[in-house]
């Protein structure tokens, strides 16, 4: 009975011994755009705890790419790790990029790209049903690999002594990056959503359901950003004339002797040079996740403040100008709701420039307060106003796209101060447009320069405190907006 015993353990020992001694080998390489490396860590507590492969460390990895003389991008890129496998062996690398998806590559040990799917990741991580399943589709891939090098060395699938062959594929570290083409000992499709699948070599009819649905679905998906920032610097030059009995300052300014013919004071301001200050912008869209129209749907709240010094001319009823200087402070308030539809363009159909057209619509106010110590005549501009408007941008490349907006203005009425001066009631029409440029600079950070215009009219009927019949109030603002973007 002992002697059945021995035999019985030995017989096991025999049958395990293979699968322990050639337990196939697998490093996770850095991803690039993986924050904190993140991800990278999810997916190797995944295979430990998964138990099918065997892990080469990191550390180990860069040691040895050191030795090599690999730097940076290089000693992640195909070509590199076939130059690593040379002197720490491994069957197969997993490597990739973030960007709203993870974009998965899997390596043999020359290079060689086995499988690639793009899966989507939430909070800078995946799910756990496709982490599960991205394990079992890398264990595939390494129970693959040996395959491939009985194909290149003409002999048995688990022959040690075949020396690997150097990749000459490209470097994939970014959405722009070119794809390496799958060699000829690449791993046909591959159906992880079984459990089988982690304890066999893929058979070559199966396809990678689960995933590779997935996977289409969000791989080269069209949508906004979950949150948007911009935090800019503006250059504003601001204009503004009063005139009394008139419908246009332009119609008092021609008139010969118009302080005669038009009783009440004239007014005047025009910055002799633009004055600075900042803006900030914020925009969400809490429904990006959709599939479907609600994921244009957002809100944007903006804020700008701005400084300026200059001079004010008056022109009294029968006297001669005056002139005094003056300390302003302009700023502006705005809080919108968008609605937005988002497009893809570009031959890159996996990692789209996207671009939008839309509405948006709002309350904004606009308000040019004058220094009540300086004791001017100029009024302050105090503005409440509903604003609708259309917003586009076209991207080019995706460090270039082109910005465009217009909106209207509902009535944005002078304030009490302009109204007690000028009339007893008051009618009032605006309108803003800009143009700019916007891109992309480095990952989620980018760059954004545009010129924006507002104009506002007010036409003043009645008796007022300064005019006894009514006149008009033009104010106009041409800023230049520059700064930056950034994006999660």
């Amino acid at each position: 009975m002992r002697t059945s015993f021995l035999g019985l353990l030995l017989a096991l020992t025999v049958a395990l011994l293979p699968g322990l001694a050639f337990a196939q080998r697998v490093v996770v390489l850095e991803l690039d755009g993986d924050r904190s490396n993140k991800l990278r860590d999810q997916i190797e507590t995944a295979l430990r705890k998964a138990g099918t492969v065997e892990l080469v460390s990191i550390k180990r990895y860069r040691e040895m790419a050191s030795k090599k003389h690999l730097r940076g991008s290089k000693a992640y890129a195909p070509a590199g790790a076939a130059q690593v496998a040379k002197g720490l062996p491994f069957e197969a690398a997993v490597g990739g990029y973030v960007t709203d998806t993870l974009s998965v590559h899997i390596y043999d040990f020359t290079g060689a790209e086995l499988w690639t799917r793009d899966v989507p990741i939430k909070g800078g991580l995946l799910s756990g049903d496709n982490v599960r399943r991205l394990t079992k589709a890398i264990t595939a891939a390494a129970q693959a690999a040996p395959q491939a090098r009985a194909v290149e060395a003409g002999g048995d699938a688990e022959s040690p002594e075949t020396p690997p062959v150097e990749s000459d594929a490209p470097v994939i570290r970014g959405p722009g990056a070119t794809r390496s083409e799958p060699a000829a000992s690449a791993m046909p499709a591959m159906d992880v959503s079984k459990d089988e699948a982690a304890e066999a070599a893929p058979a070559p009819a199966s396809t990678d359901s689960d995933l590779e649905a997935e996977g289409h679905r969000r791989s080269g998906r069209v949508a906004p950003p979950l949150l948007k920032l911009e935090l800019t610097g503006t250059t504003t030059f601001r204009s503004y004339c009063a005139r009394p009995g008139v419908t246009s300052c332009h119609d008092y300014d021609i008139t010969p002797n118009p302080t005669t013919v038009y009783p009440g004071p004239s007014i005047d301001f025009a910055a002799g040079a633009p004055y600075l200050g900042g803006y900030l912008d914020a925009e969400a869209f809490p429904f990006q996740s959709f599939d479907s129209i609600a994921k244009g749907l957002g809100l944007e709240a903006s804020y700008s403040r701005g400084y300026c010094i200059t001079s004010v001319v008056s022109q009294p009823q029968g006297g001669g100008p005056t002139t005094q200087q003056v300390m302003s402070v302009d700023q502006r308030i705005s809080g919108m709701l968008l609605a937005r539809y988002y497009f893809g363009l570009g031959s890159d159909k996996a990692h789209p420039l996207v671009g939008h057209v839309g509405l948006r619509g709002g309350l904004e106010t606009r308000t040019f307060d004058v220094d009540p110590s300086a004791g001017s005549a100029l009024p302050g501009s105090h503005r409440v106003y509903p604003a609708f408007g259309l917003q586009a941008s076209v991207p080019i490349i995706r460090q270039l796209a082109l910005d465009g907006a217009a909106s209207y203005y509902l009535n944005p009425h002078a304030g009490v101060n302009e109204l007690a001066g000028f009339g007893a009631s008051v009618s009032s029409t605006g309108f803003g447009l800009e143009v700019g440029v916007s891109g992309e600079v480095y990952g989620p950070f980018g760059y954004h320069v545009s010129f924006k215009y507002q104009s506002f009219k007010d036409e003043f009927t009645g008796t007022g405190q300064e005019w006894t019949q009514g006149g008009v109030a033009e104010e106009s603002y041409a800023g230049i907006f520059w700064g930056a973007t950034a994006h999660f």
